[in-house]
């Protein structure tokens, strides 16, 4: 009784495409993999650059979109201007982009998880980690670590899996 007919028949429409299915071509998923890792390659540089520019340009200038933007095209229930902690002049990282820092976060996550899996470059995955760490949000971090046992697992990489469990309760016992 709640949902309309539109609503329905947008459901539907949505979930139509999943009915469908493909045909593979070699290659196809090496190329969609790496348009999202250069997307988010950019994404963190302007993740990177807004928390340096917030000491320089003052938090308002960072984030164009929220600030700037017509309050009837942005999202309204998303907090996307988030100070660190209360009263604090710092804030937390969107990427410009993104709704919050949190999903910029967690798209980070699974660009360092997709990298992870193809092996193209350390230099991007500090670049992913440096981001993920200025957005001050866990999610990325917590993806990260649910999946790269997985990853060291299929390396055959046992011996860093060992050792970063025994580290990794090192710091739970002492945190």
């Amino acid at each position: 009784e709640t949902a309309s007919t539109l609503s329905f028949i947008y459901m539907l429409s949505i979930y139509a495409i999943y009915v469908f299915r493909l045909k593979y071509q070699t290659g196809s998923f090496d190329r969609v993999a790496n348009v999202f890792l250069n997307m988010m390659a950019i994404c963190a540089a302007c993740g990177i650059a807004q928390f340096v520019l917030q000491f320089v340009l003052g938090a308002d200038s960072v984030f164009p979109i929220d600030t700037y933007a017509p309050d009837s095209i942005l999202y309204e229930g998303y907090n996307v201007i988030i100070p660190l902690e209360y009263e604090s002049t710092i804030m937390k990282r969107n990427g410009v982009l993104f709704l919050e820092p949190s999903l910029f976060s967690q798209f980070l996550g699974l660009a360092v998880i997709v990298e992870l899996l193809r092996g193209r470059s350390l230099a991007v995955l500090v670049l992913f980690a440096i981001a993920m760490i200025v957005s001050y949000s866990g999610t990325g971090m917590i993806l990260v670590a649910l999946f790269l046992p997985f990853i060291l697992i299929k390396r055959a990489n046992a011996g860093i899996l060992i050792v970063g469990a025994v580290l990794g309760g090192i710091l739970l016992t002492t945190g």
